[in-house]
């Protein structure tokens, strides 16, 4: 994000790091920025193209030795044993277009080498697809394999680790304010495409919102209608919270909210006065005057029509030309009190096992360009302006309210089954009692002492209260504007109220997002820890744990990285010895010619010899030897020229060429 949100970007730590919520085998990756990955993927990317000749060579001599060309003279076996990969595939291409030629030709001749092989130009071929393929594919395998920015580590500071945590209490709000901004620029019916990449994953996919037909509280009658809205992030890894860790937890986060009836909260202190105060604390109905100021919300009428008043309350507020004010009950001071001590909550919305809360509007000197009777902007009283082309449309009452129940829920693989929703605290501590109760102190250390903060992070309840008391916002959908107008002929018959729910649960989204990546710059353990332990600190700290994308860096796969230069490398191994190979054979044929000509000289003497010696036996009685007989006869022949060797015995008609081999 621009402007202040660059404040929250934590330092990128550059190295070997483990990233645990990768697959075993990937968990370790080596993050550069991009100008030095450049020189990496491109030296990996030319080492390939380099083992493309490699190769040839392998597949070169597998043709040669399971395909062998036919042996003519001058020298082709030779030739073929040399024969670059371009060639190779040159001749496949015009072979191929000889054969189309012949289809085309009745009586064309093939005027291929017989020296040669189609499978050359076929391993060539294919050897140019592979390797393009590798030199593309690989260097982008090894780089994440996706065009989104790369999540990168924090680097862990000595500031970090010595930082004082009351001196970024600012800070921890200020994520309140940069959410919103981020919800109305990126995410919001106005939003325009950022660069940004606010979360780790897509949250969508595990984002369900339904509308309920129950009120999420004790006394029905407070609820306004019988339709609500529930919205639920399932499953929601240490990774979307911005944390790298190698315990498998997760947080499901259940908003159940429905407009109110404030006529049960609405009090009249003082009989004879026209103002009145919403209080979600339990009061005394004999002494209606005491009020507590971080449970309750002043009014400047009795908010009428109602058994207090008949009057329209809400064009008394547009005429006093009020601002317009959102507020939450309680205050972000008292929640403490409402988790730990549910007795001091009003008995209508009173819960056990969640978090209760208010949101109260209002509206005050606005006015709609269109009649609405959605329970939180009702207006239905509209007047023509001075030129009577326009309307205004005053809303109905003072205050309008939205009751909300906000539970969470975790889960740990390490144990058979998930916590039930409960209050944030209520559920973190289970969830470490439970992991302790099996053994699993490690993990239940990392639940204690970070894990437990995590419903504080992503609570709807803390981002909207953060947002109206200490910055004075109004996060609403502003209907007074020619947008309003756009928005709700974009609803179609669906309540504007619960798109504003929506609205605050994804902006608290994002600032839980925001809070994790303060962890890069100070201490974040308990809420009010102060740790001066070094090791605890680097164990559950988030100074070099803090997990977030840039995209001016790069990871790169370590274990894949490796294994292509080792796959590679074996090719440049089995290569050479390939080429030795083929160095002793060739020397090895010439020694066996040599061989091969004088046993077959020795074989002729020892066939001379033993012919002598049994003529000289068996013409002992005729007085005359068989071979002096040969002799004679061959004397008396006439002379022809020697007949060579392996043209004896050899119909050159009947001699289908192609299966003279080597």
């Amino acid at each position: 994000m621009g402007g202040g949100a660059q404040d929250f970007t934590p330092t990128v730590y550059q190295g070997l790091w483990k990233a645990y919520h990768k697959p075993p085998l990937h968990q370790w990756v080596l993050t550069v920025s991009t100008k030095s990955s450049i020189f990496i993927l491109a030296a990996l990317a030319m080492f390939i193209g380099a083992t493309q000749g490699r190769a040839w060579i392998i597949a070169r001599y597998l043709v040669f030795r399971f395909n062998k060309p036919i042996s003519l003279p001058g020298g082709e076996v030779a030739k073929v044993e040399t024969k670059s990969e371009f060639e190779a595939a040159i001749e496949a291409v015009k072979c191929g277009i000889q054969r189309v030629k012949r289809k085309w030709k009745k009586f064309a001749t093939d005027a291929v080498d017989p020296a040669d092989s189609t499978w050359y130009g076929i391993a060539a071929i294919g050897l140019y697809i592979l390797f393009a393929g590798f030199t593309t594919i690989l260097p982008f395998w090894i780089s994440d394999g996706t065009y989104d920015p790369p999540i990168v580590r924090s680097e862990e500071t000595a500031e970090c680790l010595k930082s004082d945590r009351l001196r970024h209490l600012f800070d921890m709000q200020f994520r309140m304010s940069l959410a919103d901004d981020a919800y109305i620029r990126c995410i919001g019916p106005r939003g325009m495409t950022c660069d940004e990449t606010f979360f780790n994953t897509d949250p969508e996919p595990r984002l369900t919102i339904e509308r309920t037909r129950s009120c999420p509280f004790p006394d029905v009658n407070i609820c306004l209608q019988s339709k609500g809205i529930r919205i639920t992030q399932s499953n929601m890894t240490l990774l979307d919270a911005g944390v790298n860790s190698p315990y498998p937890i997760t947080l499901s986060h259940r908003l159940t909210c429905n407009p109110l009836n404030l006529d049960p909260l609405t009090y009249h202190p003082i009989q004879q006065s026209t103002r009145s105060f919403i209080s979600l604390r339990a009061i005394d109905e004999s002494n209606p005057s005491t009020w507590w100021a971080n449970f309750s919300a002043v009014l400047h009428t009795l908010n009428g029509p109602n058994q207090l008043s008949s009057d329209n309350s809400g064009e008394m507020a547009y005429l006093g030309g009020y601002k317009p004010v959102l507020s939450t009950l309680p205050g972000l001071l008292a929640r403490k009190d409402v988790e730990n001590h549910p007795e001091v909550v009003h008995p209508g919305m009173r819960l056990e096992f969640a978090t209760p809360w208010v949101a109260i509007y209002q509206p005050g000197y606005t006015s709609y360009v269109f009649n609405t009777s959605d329970p939180f902007f009702h207006a239905t009283n509209c007047k023509l302006r001075g030129n009577g082309e326009s309307v205004d449309c005053i809303p109905s009452r003072e205050a309008a309210g939205i009751g909300c129940a906000e539970e969470f829920s975790f889960c740990s693989d390490s144990l058979p089954y998930c916590t039930p929703f409960l209050q944030g605290i209520q559920s973190s501590w289970l969830l470490e009692h439970l992991l302790r109760e099996r053994g699993h102190e490690a993990e239940a250390g990392e639940a204690g002492y970070l894990v437990r903060m995590m419903p504080g992070w992503f609570s709807v309840f803390d981002s909207l209260g953060s947002l109206t008391s200490l910055f004075n916002r109004v996060p609403l959908t502003d209907y007074s504007s020619g947008l309003g107008i756009i928005r709700q002929a974009e609803l179609d018959g669906e309540d504007m109220w619960a798109k504003e729910v929506e609205r605050w649960y994804r902006t608290a989204m994002l600032a839980g997002v925001f809070y994790s990546r303060l962890g890069a710059s100070f201490k974040i353990l308990r809420t009010m820890d102060n740790t001066e332990d070094e090791a605890m600190l680097k164990r559950y700290g988030l100074c070099g744990r803090v997990l977030f994308r840039h995209k001016d860096y790069l990871n790169i796969d370590w274990v894949g990285f490796w294994a292509s230069i080792g796959a590679f490398g074996l090719v440049w191994l089995v290569s050479w010895g390939v080429v030795h190979r083929m160095v002793l054979e060739k020397h090895g044929r010439k020694i066996l010619s040599i061989l091969d000509r004088n046993c077959w000289l020795y074989f002729l003497e020892d066939s001379r010899g033993r012919c002598e010696e049994r003529n000289t036996q068996e013409g002992a009685g005729a007085g005359v030897s068989n071979f002096e007989a040969v002799t004679v006869m061959s004397s008396e022949a006439p002379s022809h020229e020697p007949v060579p060797l392996d043209m004896v015995g050899t119909n050159f008609e009947e001699c289908d060429v192609t299966d003279v081999r080597v």
